[in-house]
């Protein structure tokens, strides 16, 4: 599986891919969910499908002093995304080149022009560019207009304040995974496909 660098003109045997865009640190199910509509479409139309993380998150570097807390390393989310299906992970290198970028120059320049994607699938909520200004409807809009493809998938998430989930295997987000983790919720222990195996921080 191919590890691609967002600073780096992709190969050409992956132009033209399908790109499933968000941090999916954790790859919870609605990681999970984004990430299948993105390789189901890929491979409907014979693309390469690739899922796309950022490192650091990107409020490690807008705050911080927020204590550290990795649900997993890159190595792991490589995994992860090979038995999801992907053909290559991308990690987007959040530092003040990307922060300082705008909307509109991440579509055109990063995800067109060096990457060369076909389309891109995020969650509803997604945002980008410099000071979060980029959104689904930009994508939408502005990405469509210069030829690129994109979908939205609605994220359900666990209301606000509610007991976290029996496991991190049900968290509906990564807030949630990150709650009952330091709950000291037990995983699963048998090493499977499932993603709560391999979800790290506290847990043995």
């Amino acid at each position: 599986m191919r590890w691609l660098d967002h600073r780096e003109t992709v190969p050409a045997p992956l132009r033209g891919a399908i790109i499933a865009l968000g941090n999916f640190d954790g790859f919870h199910l609605g990681h999970q969910a984004v990430a299948k509509e993105a390789i189901d479409w890929a491979r409907r139309e014979g693309r390469p499908a690739i899922i796309a993380t950022f490192d650091p998150h990107p409020v490690r570097f807008f705050k911080p002093d927020v204590p550290p807390f990795r649900l997993t390393t890159l190595e792991q989310r490589q995994e992860l995304y090979l038995d999801a299906g992907a053909t290559a992970m991308l990690v987007f290198h959040f530092d003040g080149a990307l922060a300082g970028t705008s909307a509109e120059d991440f579509i055109t320049e990063i995800l067109l022009d060096r990457l060369g994607a076909h389309g891109v699938v995020s969650g509803e909520d997604f945002t980008f560019g410099q000071g979060a200004k980029g959104d689904v409807a930009l994508l939408q809009g502005f990405g469509a207009e210069r030829g690129l493809a994109s979908r939205a998938r609605a994220i359900r998430r666990r209301p606000h304040g509610s007991s976290p989930a029996p496991s991190p295997c049900a968290a509906w987000s990564s807030m949630a995974t990150k709650e009952a983790v330091k709950s000291a919720i037990p995983p699963p222990t048998s090493r499977s496909r499932s993603i709560c195996a391999r979800i790290t921080g506290s847990m043995p």
